[in-house]
């Protein structure tokens, strides 16, 4: 009898995650006004420190010290825009990323939830339970898919709208592909 279970669960463990594995299709959640202008603001800052840096660049080529002093406190400058504006745009686009980040712990927590449940019902022998346990795990992993889909969507929005400053040279990159942010590693939306 044992065997059965131990073989029942297997082949429903590989069915869920190799038949569920097509998650909903969902649409990204629109973007509030003051994370697009957060996102053009980064974009403004990230482009006018590649263009100073630029400009840094020919001068110190050039050997006009004088030119370079002034282009390295420009520089300077915008590195601390460019910051301000990251930092603008982290704390509104947390309000945004909230409903996601709270779907996704809900249906971890859910999930893992109906694990135990399963896990209870084996240890106990009652067989009567295992079909519902496993219902409920194939459906709760199914909006887990969804939870992560809706995330990504939003996520790939934001980066689209400019939430992300790529190439300004010294590691600012944006949302949730490791490009950098010291906040986003660890904590914060990126890693969800």
């Amino acid at each position: 009898m044992k065997l059965y279970k131990i073989t029942s669960i297997a082949a429903f463990a590989s069915n869920i995650f190799l038949g569920v594995a097509n998650a909903a299709s969902v649409t990204p959640t629109p973007l509030p006004a003051n994370v697009q202008t957060d996102a053009a603001s980064l974009q403004a800052a990230c482009q006018q420190l590649q263009a100073d840096r630029l400009q840094l660049r020919i001068n110190v080529t050039e050997a006009n010290s004088s030119a370079v002093a002034g282009s390295q406190a420009t520089v300077k400058t915008d590195e601390s825009n460019l910051h301000s504006a990251q930092q603008a745009l982290h704390a509104d686009t947390e309000v945004y990323f909230a409903a996601d980040k709270s779907a996704l712990s809900a249906s971890r927590s859910r999930l893992q939830d109906d694990f135990v449940q399963l896990k209870a019902d084996v240890t106990t022998n009652n067989n009567g339970n295992f079909s519902a346990d496993q219902t409920k795990i194939t459906a709760d992993y199914a909006a887990l898919q969804t939870a992560q889909a809706q995330f990504s969507a939003d996520r790939e929005q934001l980066l689209a709208a400019g939430g992300s400053c790529r190439g300004a040279g010294f590691g600012h990159g944006g949302f949730g592909r490791g490009q950098g942010n010291a906040w986003q590693h660890g904590h914060g939306f990126g890693g969800v």
